[in-house]
């Protein structure tokens, strides 16, 4: 994850919303110390810490992260062609795979897709509030839910709540592909 990019994003969607450190610390239930240390590349906010000061200032994690986030006027819909996705170069902080976003300009989205490529070992379990849907495209996974671990082939899917502790890891030698889906409860 790249702090520096979370913290200018945060401090550029606070002041584009004329909204004081307090007035973000207030809404978030967070400290206004603790966002200035964020915003100064002195803390790196945990994913749990980032989905308050995301509901906080109105908008979507992908705002947050994304290195080239722009806060777009709210499309009706946004089409992007295969050839314009792009690779992260920094991992998600609740997927921990490399990634690719699916639909990141789109503001006021219920749910965020990406196109997941799974490593061979899982770096951190994750748990977020909200709930997800793996898709496997291509390959084949052992993936962890709580104490339960599971085998996902291509074509498989899963759905569950992500509030559970979780991770998956890539098992064979073919490149895994997944599409995820992750449904946050509240609309900005």
């Amino acid at each position: 994850m790249d702090e520096k990019t979370i913290a200018i994003n945060i401090k550029r969607i606070r002041n584009k919303n004329d909204m004081t450190l307090k007035t973000l610390a207030e809404k978030s239930g967070l400290t206004k110390g603790y966002i200035s240390k964020i915003e100064n590349f002195q803390k790196v906010p945990s994913y749990p810490t980032l989905l308050k000061i995301a509901h906080a200032l109105e908008t979507e994690i992908t705002s947050l992260i994304d290195k080239d986030s722009e806060e777009d006027k709210d499309l009706k819909y946004y089409i992007s062609k295969g050839h314009h996705r792009r690779l992260s170069d920094s991992p998600h902080p609740f997927l921990e795979s490399p990634y690719e976003a699916l639909a990141e300009k789109k503001s006021g989205k219920n749910m965020e897709s990406f196109i997941l490529y799974p490593d061979e070992k899982i770096k951190e379990m994750v748990s977020h509030i909200g709930e997800k849907l793996i898709y496997m495209i291509e390959g084949s996974v052992e993936f962890i839910y709580g104490d339960e671990k599971l085998s996902l082939e291509q074509g498989d899917h899963i759905y569950f709540d992500a509030e559970i502790p979780h991770g998956s890891k890539r098992v064979g030698d073919v490149k895994a592909k997944a599409l995820v889906v992750l449904y946050f409860y509240k609309r900005y």
